[in-house]
């Protein structure tokens, strides 16, 4: 990352990091994450639509690119509006029954997966499924500066269960529980529970994004707390992923 003094004067310090997604739930969700590490969140405005990039394998160094390359589209946008750090999650869920050799399915398309399917008809395509092993990715890209982007990784292993299994603990205690999405069938290794059956504290022992979070605090933390810099057009210098 490029120095103050060889950048654009400093401006305000903050402690806000601008996330960008148009989902309420998980602004929700990292508004208290973030909150935990003394940070508040700002949902991205008045961007453009996002597309999701394909990815030409599986795997941290390929896959980094779903939250890479929507941070240099948002860029310039940050940059015009004082609206950095900038940050990009994308979360996937890899299922071992759809999968042969190579491990790619839901992945990329697990939103897509969700809203042609949902639970229910997860479960039924995985009707008698013997090898129900699978896996929650999730990447949060951030970005301090036009062209200074580190990618953060977290995989949490577990197996989808056999029916979709929720409590009311779960479901009326969000953020600090998480019982949307598939997250009613996915069970986390070392757990007997379904995420969207878990209390608070059991879900904080598996959340994804909480060590997601963990993990990228002290990068974030810093960045939300130094002088904004950079300029608009510069030359990409980095991207890095941290698994």
């Amino acid at each position: 990352m490029l120095t103050v003094a060889e950048e654009a004067p400093t401006q305000q310090l903050t402690r806000r990091i601008h996330l960008a997604t148009a989902s309420a739930l998980k602004l929700r969700q990292y508004d208290f994450l973030l909150e935990e590490i003394g940070l508040s969140v700002e949902a991205v405005q008045h961007v453009p639509t996002l597309f999701e990039p394909q990815v030409d394998g599986i795997g941290a160094p390929n896959e980094a690119a779903l939250v890479a390359e929507p941070l240099k589209t948002l860029s310039r946008f940050a940059a015009r509006n004082d609206g950095y750090p900038l940050v990009v999650e994308d979360t996937m869920l890899f299922i071992d029954h759809f999968n042969r050799e190579v491990p790619a399915l839901p992945g990329p398309d697990t939103k897509r997966w969700w809203l042609a399917l949902g639970n229910t008809g997860l479960l039924e395509l995985m009707t008698g499924a013997r090898c129900r092993d699978a896996r929650y990715v999730c990447q949060l890209g951030v970005s301090t500066a036009p062209a200074d982007y580190k990618v953060f990784r977290v995989e949490v292993p577990g197996r989808i269960a056999a029916k979709e299994r929720t409590s009311r603990i779960a479901r009326e205690n969000f953020p600090r529980t998480n019982a949307t999405y598939f997250h009613s069938v996915f069970i986390p290794q070392g757990a007997r529970r379904t995420f969207g059956e878990m209390d608070e504290n059991e879900f904080a022992r598996f959340d994804y994004r909480r060590a997601l979070v963990h993990k990228a605090a002290p990068y974030l933390i810093e960045a939300a707390t130094a002088p904004i810099q950079g300029q608009l057009f510069s030359p990409s210098r980095c991207i890095q992923t941290c698994s």
